[in-house]
Protein backbone atom coordinates (compact mmCIF):
# COMPACT_ATOMS: atom_id res chain seq x y z
CA UNK A 1 0.00 0.00 0.00
CA UNK A 2 0.79 3.90 -0.12
CA UNK A 3 0.37 5.73 2.44
CA UNK A 4 1.36 9.45 0.87
CA UNK A 5 2.96 10.92 -2.24
CA UNK A 6 5.85 13.03 -2.08
CA UNK A 7 5.33 15.84 -4.97
CA UNK A 8 8.76 18.02 -5.82
CA UNK A 9 6.56 20.63 -6.79
CA UNK A 10 9.57 23.37 -7.77
CA UNK A 11 13.01 22.62 -7.87
CA UNK A 12 13.83 26.22 -7.77
CA UNK A 13 14.88 27.97 -4.17
CA UNK A 14 15.53 31.55 -2.53
CA UNK A 15 18.66 29.76 -1.21
CA UNK A 16 21.59 28.43 -2.77
CA UNK A 17 23.02 26.20 0.49
CA UNK A 18 25.69 24.07 0.03
CA UNK A 19 24.73 20.73 0.60
CA UNK A 20 22.12 21.52 -2.01
CA UNK A 21 21.15 18.35 -4.37
CA UNK A 22 18.34 19.73 -6.58
CA UNK A 23 20.89 20.74 -9.33
CA UNK A 24 21.33 24.94 -8.86
CA UNK A 25 22.14 26.50 -10.71
CA UNK A 26 20.41 24.04 -13.54
CA UNK A 27 16.67 24.90 -15.05
CA UNK A 28 14.40 22.27 -14.50
CA UNK A 29 10.34 22.88 -15.19
CA UNK A 30 8.28 23.41 -12.37
CA UNK A 31 5.40 20.41 -11.59
CA UNK A 32 2.48 20.87 -14.20
CA UNK A 33 -0.74 21.21 -12.13
CA UNK A 34 -2.99 19.62 -15.00
CA UNK A 35 -1.48 16.45 -13.99
CA UNK A 36 -2.56 17.01 -10.31
CA UNK A 37 -5.88 15.64 -10.77
CA UNK A 38 -5.07 11.90 -12.33
CA UNK A 39 -1.80 11.37 -9.87
CA UNK A 40 -4.42 12.03 -7.04
CA UNK A 41 -6.90 10.06 -8.47
CA UNK A 42 -4.16 7.14 -9.70
CA UNK A 43 -2.67 7.44 -5.98
CA UNK A 44 -6.15 6.93 -4.10
CA UNK A 45 -6.29 3.39 -6.04
CA UNK A 46 -3.47 2.54 -3.56
CA UNK A 47 -4.32 3.67 -0.33
CA UNK A 48 -2.62 7.16 -0.42
CA UNK A 49 -4.44 9.87 1.35
CA UNK A 50 -1.44 12.11 2.05
CA UNK A 51 0.85 14.64 0.13
CA UNK A 52 4.30 16.22 0.96
CA UNK A 53 5.19 19.28 -0.89
CA UNK A 54 8.95 20.01 -1.15
CA UNK A 55 11.34 20.99 -3.80
CA UNK A 56 13.12 23.86 -3.77
CA UNK A 57 10.92 25.97 -1.87
CA UNK A 58 7.24 25.13 -2.71
CA UNK A 59 5.66 28.50 -2.35
CA UNK A 60 7.53 29.55 -5.30
CA UNK A 61 5.80 27.51 -7.66
CA UNK A 62 3.64 29.61 -9.42
CA UNK A 63 0.46 27.96 -9.16
CA UNK A 64 1.08 26.75 -4.99
CA UNK A 65 -2.54 27.98 -4.18
CA UNK A 66 -4.23 25.86 -6.68
CA UNK A 67 -1.94 22.70 -6.14
CA UNK A 68 -2.97 23.21 -2.61
CA UNK A 69 -6.47 23.62 -3.07
CA UNK A 70 -6.80 20.57 -5.63
CA UNK A 71 -5.17 18.44 -2.76
CA UNK A 72 -7.75 19.56 -0.25
CA UNK A 73 -10.47 19.62 -2.15
CA UNK A 74 -9.92 15.43 -3.24
CA UNK A 75 -9.90 14.93 0.18
CA UNK A 76 -6.12 14.69 0.79
CA UNK A 77 -4.04 15.83 4.04
CA UNK A 78 -0.80 17.47 3.04
CA UNK A 79 2.12 18.96 4.84
CA UNK A 80 4.86 20.84 3.14
CA UNK A 81 8.92 20.58 3.70
CA UNK A 82 10.94 24.53 4.12
CA UNK A 83 13.27 26.56 4.18
CA UNK A 84 11.93 28.47 6.68
CA UNK A 85 12.72 31.54 5.18
CA UNK A 86 9.25 33.47 4.23
CA UNK A 87 6.19 32.81 5.68
CA UNK A 88 4.07 35.26 4.20
CA UNK A 89 3.54 33.09 0.78
CA UNK A 90 2.06 30.05 3.02
CA UNK A 91 -0.32 32.43 5.46
CA UNK A 92 -2.98 32.33 2.56
CA UNK A 93 -2.99 28.61 1.57
CA UNK A 94 -3.06 27.87 5.19
CA UNK A 95 -5.64 30.17 5.91
CA UNK A 96 -7.99 28.24 3.00
CA UNK A 97 -6.36 25.12 3.62
CA UNK A 98 -4.95 24.85 7.31
CA UNK A 99 -7.67 22.45 8.64
CA UNK A 100 -6.12 19.75 6.29
CA UNK A 101 -2.36 20.40 6.90
CA UNK A 102 -0.94 17.65 8.80
CA UNK A 103 2.38 19.33 9.83
CA UNK A 104 5.23 21.31 8.69
CA UNK A 105 8.53 20.83 8.51
CA UNK A 106 11.87 23.25 8.53
CA UNK A 107 14.58 23.08 7.79
CA UNK A 108 17.35 23.67 9.72
CA UNK A 109 21.01 22.71 10.58
CA UNK A 110 23.55 22.24 13.11
CA UNK A 111 23.02 22.79 16.74
CA UNK A 112 23.94 26.35 16.88
CA UNK A 113 22.93 29.58 14.51
CA UNK A 114 26.54 29.95 12.27
CA UNK A 115 26.26 26.49 11.37
CA UNK A 116 22.97 26.84 9.76
CA UNK A 117 23.82 30.15 8.49
CA UNK A 118 27.10 29.08 6.82
CA UNK A 119 25.48 25.77 5.39
CA UNK A 120 23.00 28.12 4.27
CA UNK A 121 25.19 31.02 2.68
CA UNK A 122 22.86 33.47 4.21
CA UNK A 123 23.86 35.32 7.75
CA UNK A 124 19.98 35.77 9.27
CA UNK A 125 18.74 32.40 7.98
CA UNK A 126 18.71 30.63 10.98
CA UNK A 127 16.69 33.28 12.85
CA UNK A 128 13.81 33.45 10.01
CA UNK A 129 13.66 29.95 10.10
CA UNK A 130 13.47 30.05 14.06
CA UNK A 131 10.61 32.90 13.55
CA UNK A 132 8.47 31.36 11.40
CA UNK A 133 8.56 28.13 13.45
CA UNK A 134 7.29 30.62 16.34
CA UNK A 135 4.68 32.18 13.47
CA UNK A 136 3.51 28.81 12.89
CA UNK A 137 3.01 27.25 16.49
CA UNK A 138 1.25 30.79 17.47
CA UNK A 139 -1.42 29.80 14.82
CA UNK A 140 -1.75 26.21 16.18
CA UNK A 141 0.58 23.96 13.48
CA UNK A 142 2.63 21.11 14.07
CA UNK A 143 6.20 21.97 13.30
CA UNK A 144 8.76 19.65 12.96
CA UNK A 145 12.90 20.26 12.14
Amino acid sequence: MLDRIVLFTILRCDLNCIHCLRGHPVERPDFPLELLPRLLEEAQLFGARHVTFTGGEPHLHPQFIELASAIAEAGYTWNFVSNGQQTQPYLPVLERYGERLSSITLSLDGAIAATHDTLRKKATASERVLDAARQYISLGYCVNF
